[in-house]
């Protein structure tokens, strides 16, 4: 049998992205195995890096869990498929324009990347909650479209502008810090939360709108009493004619 030799090799770098140290250690594993030897890279390094994968690899899982699970739950809570559809457009599109600005800035898609996301989510749908209640509770009102989206904006339009600055302020703060995760994550969360209430308070009631109110039905009763009354009266003149 041959004899079998093992060797410790420290190396040292100043790689700090995850993207660079996960190529690096791509191009170690390749070398190695070019030169017929079995190599296996240990360290915080590589641990950290292989935490990071992972989490990146279940990120679009559990992200899309979520999705439809308050899809789903606002479905259930206002009996309706397009406000439990249209809901989440709102909330979806300012994690995905926090990833672009990511990769415009080249922040690495890390733990505090994947954080951001889900602390993002939380809020911004708290904030569309707010919104669709108070939409659906005043469209039970005899009112028309206009006045039930005017009625929306005066009861909850400055309460979630001052809940966003207070929360983009907090956040902003972890970007006065020199360490790079916590200023990702202050920047980011500042972006995705300032889009979230622009989505809110734009997009969303454009969503809103294009449903039908209850403003119909009062019409349409009408309408149908009114049939009703004509069809008796023209019974009752036929009738004193015979």
């Amino acid at each position: 049998a041959s004899d079998v030799y093992k060797r410790q090799v420290n190396i040292l770098w100043t790689l700090q992205g995850s993207i660079e140290s996960i190529a690096a250690i791509k191009d170690i594993k390749e070398k190695s195995l070019s030169l017929g030897l079995n190599s296996t890279i240990a360290g915080k390094t590589s641990l950290a890096v292989g935490i990071n994968e992972y989490l990146v690899e279940t990120f679009l899982k559990s992200i899309m869990l979520a999705v439809i699970l308050i899809a789903f739950i606002f479905i259930l809570l206002y009996k309706s498929v397009y406000l439990g559809m249209i809901s989440m457009i709102p909330n979806i599109l300012p994690v995905l324009f926090g990833g672009a600005i990511a990769n415009i800035l080249n922040i690495p898609i890390d733990m505090s990347s994947v954080l951001v996301a889900s602390v993002c989510l939380g809020i911004a749908v708290d904030d569309t909650i707010h919104f669709i209640n108070e939409f659906y509770e005043t469209s039970k009102e005899e009112l028309s479209s206009h006045e039930v989206m005017k009625k929306v904006y005066d009861k909850v339009a400055n309460s979630l502008l001052i809940t966003t600055i207070v929360l983009v302020t907090s956040f902003s703060i972890f970007s006065l810090g020199h360490i790079s995760l916590n200023y990702n994550f202050g920047i980011l969360t500042a972006i995705i939360l300032t889009s979230a209430l622009i989505l809110d308070l734009t997009l969303l009631p454009i969503l809103l709108r294009l449903k039908p109110t209850k403003k119909t039905k009062p019409f349409s009763k009408g309408l149908t009493i009114l049939e009703t009354k004509l069809e008796n009266e023209m019974k009752n003149e036929i009738e004193s004619k015979i």
